[in-house]
């Protein structure tokens, strides 16, 4: 054991004085705080034990659930995936943030701007699921995102434990969170919105930890922590410490941090605290400042004997926590070695914690030049109290991943160490090349872990240690260790098993059976069927949309779920029974289970018995069913939340200057001359569309924006109605998001009719999208009458599914996401090949409602090209585009509701990646009124290149 090395640490400061790294006044505070230390050191430190079996175990707190949402991850898998990865997720200020531009200046002294462009961003933080938590839409619009995404991820946390189910309703539940009021409510003043009550109480800290207890009705304490950078690591110490006392029974802890407007970055840049450069290098020399980030977790917590006792699923195990606060320093954000020193031997005392047995250090690691080695040395003197032993110990830090997430900072630590435990690794620590000139590593416990490396441990089980540093002194540390199971079930096999999937919303059921899908196929085999269907039944909340399936494995359900999803009826769950003698002896049917001598096909009856009663009645006495210790918690996927866009618009008016006296929706301006005729439309980075409609997270035009584009100008330049188009030709649709675009649609004489073209203007450069022939209406043409023979279509196209459902599909299969102006499918019927469809279209009622003077309405058209996309699937799926069309011929007017049937058709000439269809568009009796011969959709491979040509290719 090595003694405390006061003379070495004496020579440090004197060695800092010299090289100007801290002032003579600094250097002679730190010497009397080392002398005060000196006279209390060991002293008041007992031994401690490398002997397991002499470790206090009575603190002991099991982490039984977790759920989190960090850059460029929307759960903790994807998170794993980009940690173990080496994933840098910190990118430039997204565009619907704020304008970069506006607010960047290189210069620190420029005290409106920042000298930061880069940033760690959650995804997505204007949607919300406001009625799941039942909130009303008009107060989701004005609630601090912090709280929503905050609620979602408490409930997830509960959900993934096992919890969130009414059986909790008045449990002494504690709710812990690092928080603080943030800028959504300047945001809301900016955009001139009204400041209602909703607004005072959504922008409310301490209301953002009462929502989950609110809904839930939890009983046990809702705190906001607010000590800076270490608030939700104090908030878990807090929860800590409020299960070792008894006060609750279970436990809520986390953080959260969101920056909605540019405001905290000039702050933090006016402080010199930024690096330029948006890389956190933590203990590297290059090390220069901190990057800002963001994120929101949530841990559930229990007593580790209460845990084991209840079956709960324990991702891992907090030995000690401990904060404690600076005091008086060299300056009120300045950190001391001393304090951090004293709480870390403070912490490994309370736990009876060797330092030698944690092998990793998940460190505060800001990136600063002065701030790392303060952490570093801290540690450095704990662990020399007890070893002599070197670079036995690994440092990271998840900062350098995700950027400084502030008040979540802590608990995005926690995660990541819960994760390293659940996969025995430790990931790379980035950005780091040469160790920082004031640390010295080579004679230390300590070295930086540069690349993925699995997790290994001489003396008992893994251990970690987690630090988090609050900018006024509040100091938090913990020590975490892995859970080793050793508890026997007594579930046994059973013949056959039921499985339980519910929702508040048919869309919803097909996404929460599509999540556990894809779950079952990434851990075949890995969990007892028993624990999987336990879980599913008995450690969740059932809503009003519920489906049973009645299966002897894991696989069997997996293809039962298939079936279900793609609209197979399930012969195996048929439903014969008297429901009424159903219900009065259900009782009598769990009891009756309990016995071992049932034969297999009686044991199946009763579970088709209880499976009706579950999906008439779905209150279900599942404690009874599965009595107590027999099946353990597992996780699964949770609920899948119909996250929609709830944010402030600007209420402003816009200024008169800036108002454009469109001539159509689509088409803003007639600016045509002598030599040509041209029509303009300016994108202006807020269209529609860009708004509602992504392919692979990159927003699109619509094919159909374009078709009535060529057919609406077509007509004022001919003086005619159009009736006919051809040879149609699309290049990428995908647009740059955000930036301001000119369109052009220019138009020539061609034989009866002219020939079109849409141009983009970028930097004065014309790039050509699409180009067709438009042809004019001639009265001595003949009407057509054709008629198509529905009912024999639909007997040929026999699976179904219906809109809302094809639209998921829509986005799981090809990532294409559109908004509600644009779901125009009602319900749609394929073939087994998908060769062949029928779809109901319907113009959505709030685009009828707003009538505006279309040729061919987007939103049918984009209907027709949303049906064809169900035969994309035998092309092994892809991302795939509208690319054109031979010919394009109205013969009647278009009504508000139609039929559309599609037909996989032989291209003309040899095309890989490539799909025609013929078309036809009918009223609902039979009578065509559009066709289309040699539909054209092609794949996208070069989406996946994010550079070309800003998104956008040029018609060949």
């Amino acid at each position: 054991m090595a003694d405390f090395d006061y003379d070495k640490d004496i020579k440090a400061i004197l060695e800092k004085i010299k090289n100007r790294v801290i002032t003579p006044q600094d250097g002679h505070r730190l010497v009397q705080e080392l002398k005060r230390q000196r006279e209390r050191s060991i002293k008041v430190t007992p031994p401690l034990s490398h002997d397991k079996n002499h470790e206090k175990q009575v603190g002991d707190i099991a982490v039984i659930g977790m759920s989190g949402r960090f850059p460029d991850a929307d759960h903790v898998d994807e998170f794993w995936h980009n940690l173990s990865g080496g994933k840098d997720a910190v990118t430039e200020v997204p565009l619907e943030r704020w304008d970069n531009d506006a607010y960047y200046h290189e210069d620190a002294r420029q005290l409106d701007k920042t000298n930061s462009r880069y940033g760690g961003f959650l995804r997505d933080i204007d949607k919300f699921d406001p009625l799941f938590f039942n909130i009303s839409g008009m107060e989701a619009e004005v609630m601090d995102p912090q709280q929503r995404l905050f609620l979602e991820e408490s409930w997830r946390a509960l959900e993934d434990a096992g919890y969130a189910h009414d059986g909790i309703s008045r449990c002494s539940c504690g709710v812990y969170v690092g928080t603080a009021p943030r800028d959504y409510l300047t945001h809301i003043t900016d955009k001139g919105a009204l400041l209602g009550a909703q607004a005072f109480w959504g922008n409310t800290g301490s209301l953002l930890a009462s929502r989950i207890s609110y809904y839930l009705n939890l009983k046990g304490p809702a705190i906001a922590v607010d000590t800076a950078c270490s608030s939700s690591l104090v908030a878990v110490h807090l929860a800590c410490q409020g299960l070792i006392s008894g006060e609750v029974d279970m436990a809520i802890a986390g953080g959260v941090w969101i920056c909605t407007t540019p405001h905290y970055y000039i702050l933090t840049s006016n402080a010199g605290m930024l690096s330029k450069e948006g890389r956190c290098r933590t203990f590297d020399n290059d090390a220069n400042g901190i990057v800002n980030g963001e994120g929101v977790g949530a841990i559930v917590l229990k007593p580790m004997e209460k845990a084991l006792k209840d079956g709960d699923h324990i991702y891992g195990i907090i030995k000690s926590s401990g904060i404690n606060q600076d005091g008086k320093t060299n300056g009120i954000t300045a950190p001391s070695s001393l304090s951090q020193t004293e709480l870390e031997l403070e912490v490994y005392r309370k736990g009876n914690i060797h330092p030698e047995t944690i092998t990793y250090v998940e460190a505060h690691g800001t990136g600063t030049k002065l701030g790392d080695p303060i952490e570093v040395e801290a540690l450095s003197n704990a662990f020399r109290r007890y070893t002599d032993k070197e670079q036995f110990c690994a440092l990271g830090s998840v900062k350098t991943n995700i950027g400084h997430a502030s008040l979540a900072a802590g608990i995005a630590s926690v995660i990541k160490v819960l994760l390293c435990l659940q996969h025995k690794q430790i990931p790379p620590s980035l950005h780091y090349k040469r160790t920082n000139e004031n640390i010295d590593l080579d004679h230390s416990p300590f070295y930086v872990n540069t690349e993925l490396r699995e997790w290994k441990s001489e003396k008992g089980p893994l251990r970690s240690a987690i630090s988090s540093f609050g900018l006024g002194g509040t100091n938090a540390h913990l020590v975490m260790e892995e859970f080793q199971e050793t508890r026997q079930w007594k579930g046994g096999m059973k013949p056959f098993y039921i499985a339980t999937f519910s929702a508040k919303t048919e869309e919803g059921l097909k996404k929460r059976i599509r999540d556990f899908i894809k779950w079952s196929k990434k851990n075949p085999g890995k969990y007892p069927i028993g624990d999987i269907c336990y879980t599913l039944n008995s450690c969740r909340q059932h809503s009003h949309i519920r489906k049973a399936f009645i299966i002897r494995e894991q696989k069997e359900l997996e293809h039962l779920l298939e079936d279900y999803i793609r609209g197979k009826q399930l012969t195996s769950m048929e439903r014969k029974a008297d429901e009424e003698m159903i219900w009065k002896n259900i009782i009598d049917f769990i009891e009756e289970l309990k016995y071992k001598e049932i034969s297999k096909d009686r044991h199946k009856e009763i579970l088709i018995q209880i499976a009706t009663y579950y999906e008439k009645n779905g209150k279900m006495q599942w404690d009874k069913f599965y009595g107590h210790g027999h099946y353990r918690k597992i996780s699964l996927p949770t609920y899948p939340f119909a996250r929609e866009c709830y944010w402030v618009k600007d209420k402003k008016p816009t200024p008169k200057a800036k108002t454009i006296h469109s001539i159509h929706p689509l088409i803003h301006e007639n600016v045509s001359n002598l030599k040509e005729q041209v029509f303009k439309t300016v994108l202006e980075g807020h269209e529609t569309f860009e708004k509602e409609c992504f392919i692979a997270q990159r927003p699109f035009i619509p094919f159909a924006y374009m078709v009535e584009m060529a057919f609406y100008t077509g007509e004022i330049s001919l003086d005619n109605k159009v009736k006919r188009m051809e040879d149609m030709k699309c290049a990428n649709p995908i647009i740059p998001l955000g930036q301001e675009q000119l369109v052009k649609t220019r138009l020539y004489p061609y034989k009866q009719g002219c020939y079109m073209e849409t141009l983009f203007v970028q930097e004065e450069k014309e790039r050509v999208y699409a180009q067709g022939k438009i042809k004019e209406d001639y009265p001595t043409q003949p009407i057509l009458r054709d008629t198509v023979d529905m009912n024999g279509i639909y007997n040929k196209c026999t699976l179904i599914m219906e809109g809302n459902d094809y639209y998921s599909y829509l986005y799981d299969n090809y990532t294409y996401n559109y908004g509600e102006s644009l779901k125009s499918i009602q319900k749609i019927h394929y073939n087994a090949t998908k060769t062949e469809a029928i779809a109901e279209l319907v113009i959505p009622v709030d685009v009828q409602n707003n009538k505006h003077p279309y040729v061919l309405h987007p939103s049918l058209l984009e209907g027709i090209f949303q049906t064809c996309l169900m035969g994309g699937e035998n092309e092994k799926n892809g991302l795939y585009c509208f690319g054109g069309f031979g010919t394009l011929e109205v013969l009647k007017p278009l009504e508000d509701s139609c039929f559309v049937h599609t037909v996989l058709a032989a291209p003309q000439e040899k095309e890989e990646d490539s799909l025609y269809y013929d078309i036809h568009l009918m009223n609902a009796e039979g009578l065509v009124v559009l066709k289309i011969n040699y539909l054209h959709i092609r794949r996208l491979e070069y989406l996946k290149d994010s550079k070309v040509n800003n998104g956008m290719s040029e018609v060949s």
